[in-house]
């Protein structure tokens, strides 16, 4: 994994950019990642117990 992870850092670095910059933009990555897990997660909870209360239902 970390060779790709240096591969696209060398990228950005070699497109101009600050390391700075680089760090901080690696982090909203992560941050939004997180939230899209956990957002995934919620909707997946939802479904669930949605398909349960359908199969109570029946």
């Amino acid at each position: 994994m970390e060779p790709g992870f240096q591969a696209i850092v060398d990228c950005m670095l070699d497109a101009g950019w600050q390391r700075g910059e680089v760090i901080r933009a690696l982090r909203r990555l992560i941050a939004a990642d997180n939230m899209t897990q956990k957002e995934n997660a919620k909707v997946e909870a939802d479904l669930a117990i949605a398909r349960a209360m359908l199969r109570a239902s029946r």
